[in-house]
């Protein structure tokens, strides 16, 4: 059977789609919840993108990356129903989603033999995790497509040092940046991998600044209400979660301490109040971590070992069910073999290097399940070296 073959490609298309929905018919969420519809009731009333409510005033958001906010905002203004809305946006998540293994599939092809590229997106496909997130009103899905359009543009710039190349890998950084503020880490790093691999200083300076362009407008945003050149500023509270009295590898707690309680209560509104609670958490964060260092350098590996393999105390709903648990270690063996495997290979090496940094800065903080998506794309590339190399020697 040839790669490109059309009868795989339509077999490809019916099972993705079908799987998906059959997760939303089923398992997905039938309406916003949490903080997306917080956000969006905001909005709606007040005209103000922020999540949080003080003293009955609607404080500006700087805790939460906007992208998604402004994706559920946008299509409101047009939608106006919620139930309406919830639906038509896992409808735009299944469509991602499947275009996001189409991406995988032409990412894989460049690299590996015909079977291992099948096996490989039929795993990225039909993964349970995957599967199941395209009904939840989540960023994750979106997160899943830019990034694999990202991986994309950084094979195509290590074969043409093309500037058409370099602007859309700009833009597509641009709205990962905005959807999870944290991958400018990664941007930057990327930056790196191409300068080392092309030498051309030039077009990867007018990416960074096309990037800084097109993010300008929320950085411009955060510096007139909170005088701060950031997209979120949550670093604090995700430091606290992760390191806390209660020890949990997700970042689980049942109840705020009575003296930090009281230092949140006491703040009042305050335009800057997500960026002052922030400081509060970090504060209580950096505290417990110097009181107890062998505690949370204990926990610390506990939280990489959790993100690899399994958390062996979760908290979070349905965590031990089979259909998660299984295919998230076998994909992290197959992962960390890949990564043996692929060392040599500048390219793989990337991915190896990509795979490792997330999980070493992520596991400062806390784990959740969705957390490992996010490396998803970066996993069936890494676990199909290991297919091609087992497959070559049987």
């Amino acid at each position: 059977m040839r790669l490109n073959n059309n009868k795989f490609l339509i077999l490809l298309f019916l099972l993705t789609v079908l799987s998906r929905l059959f997760s939303i018919y089923f398992y997905g969420d039938t309406d916003l919840v949490n903080e997306w519809r917080v956000i969006l009731l905001n909005f709606e009333n007040d005209g103000i993108f922020g999540s949080r409510t003080v003293d009955g005033e609607v404080v500006p958001n700087i805790f939460m990356p906007p992208l998604y906010g402004i994706f559920l905002v946008s299509l409101n203004y047009f939608i106006g129903n919620i139930e309406i809305l919830t639906l038509t946006v896992l409808y735009i998540q299944l469509i991602l989603s499947t275009l996001s293994v189409f991406i995988i599939f032409n990412i894989l092809k460049k690299f590996f033999s015909k079977k291992t590229c099948i096996i490989s997106t039929l795993i990225f496909s039909l993964f349970p995790l995957h599967v199941y997130s395209v009904g939840q009103i989540s960023s994750i899905t979106l997160q899943i497509f830019f990034l694999t359009i990202f991986f994309y543009f950084i094979v195509k710039l290590t074969e043409f040092n093309n500037l058409k190349y370099f602007i859309l890998l700009s833009v597509i950084s641009s709205t990962l940046i905005l959807l999870r503020a944290e991958f400018v880490l990664f941007f930057i790093l990327s930056l790196i991998y191409i300068y080392f691999n092309k030498k051309n200083f030039k077009k990867i300076l007018i990416s960074f600044l096309l990037t800084l362009i097109l993010i300008s407008p929320y950085l411009v945003r955060n510096y007139i209400i909170f005088d701060k050149i950031v997209i979120t500023q949550s670093f604090g509270y995700n430091l606290w979660k992760g390191n806390n009295e209660n020890l949990n590898v997700d970042g689980y707690y049942p109840d705020l301490n009575v003296n930090l309680n009281k230092k949140i209560n006491d703040l009042g509104y305050n335009v800057k109040y997500d960026l002052l609670i922030d400081k509060i958490y970090q504060q209580e964060a950096i505290e417990f971590i110097k009181k107890h260092p062998s505690d949370i350098t204990i926990l610390y590996f506990k939280k990489i070992f959790s993100f690899l393999f399994l958390d062996l105390n979760s908290n979070y709903p349905n965590y031990y069910n089979f259909a998660h648990i299984i295919p998230k270690i076998l994909i992290s063996f197959t992962t960390l073999f890949g990564m043996y495997y692929g060392l040599r290979n500048k390219i793989f090496g990337y991915f190896s290097s990509y795979f490792l940094i997330n999980i070493l800065v992520i596991s400062i903080f806390f784990i959740l399940p969705r957390y490992s998506l996010a490396l998803f794309p970066c996993q069936i590339i890494l676990t199909s070296i290991y297919f091609d190399k087992f497959f070559k020697n049987t």
